[in-house]
């Protein structure tokens, strides 16, 4: 199926009510994985960022789950994003990472009655696992997918709440067990998903490049 014709009506989506919202960083040297820059220098960790990117957001547009909206930071007009011009494409607004996710499930759930934010750098996120996650919320109020380093990778919601994300300490092991501990708070039926990884350490290289991407 040639990328055009994967971009077809909600019709043909599996999930009509559901948009598949990613979350990606502009691809430039020495502002993306920082934390792998020791191990592989600016322009191959950006290369991975590039190459992860790519295979992410093709692995959910050929899914044909749901509608499919990339929301870029900083900078939208990088070339990059030429190449998915036929998707939606929103720069992610706010003051810090739970601003912006919270902003942009402000941005799409008066359009459908379900979304999902996932992030581009966890290879064992795939179309199967994003599968379960999209049927999973639509029985329960939210469903989170936990990280093993702590975070998240991918958070469904019916309805956003700003308590869901301000004042977290991002880019820490309790970002995940904090976000649920504030599901329980507001009395949420939530769903845990498997865990699952993302590549932010020179340890996480190896262990990427084994599963023969």
């Amino acid at each position: 199926m040639a990328f055009g014709e994967t971009l077809l009506s909600a019709l043909e989506m599996k999930y009509e009510d559901t948009s598949i919202l990613i979350f990606c960083k502009t691809p430039v040297p020495g502002a993306v994985k920082t934390r792998l820059i020791p191990a592989l220098g600016e322009e191959r960790a950006c290369t991975l960022h590039r190459d992860m990117s790519e295979s992410i957001i093709y692995e959910v547009i050929d899914s044909s789950l749901g509608e499919v909206m990339l929301f870029v930071w900083p900078d939208i007009s990088h070339e990059f994003f030429a190449s998915f011009k036929k998707l939606r494409l929103f720069v992610q607004e706010g003051r810090n990472l739970g601003e912006r996710m919270h902003n942009a499930f402000n941005k799409v759930l008066g359009e459908k009655d379900n979304a999902v934010i996932i992030g581009t750098d966890c290879p064992t996120l795939d179309r199967h696992y994003l599968d379960r996650a999209i049927a999973s919320l639509l029985h329960h109020d939210a469903v989170i997918g936990p990280a093993e380093d702590g975070g998240y990778g991918l958070i469904g919601l019916h309805r956003s709440s700003s308590k869901y994300f301000e004042d977290l300490s991002w880019g820490t092991e309790k970002v995940c067990s904090e976000t649920c501990r504030r599901f329980n708070q507001a009395d949420l039926n939530w769903s845990l998903m498997p865990l699952i990884w993302d590549v932010d350490r020179p340890e996480d290289i190896a262990r990427y490049l084994s599963l023969g991407r």
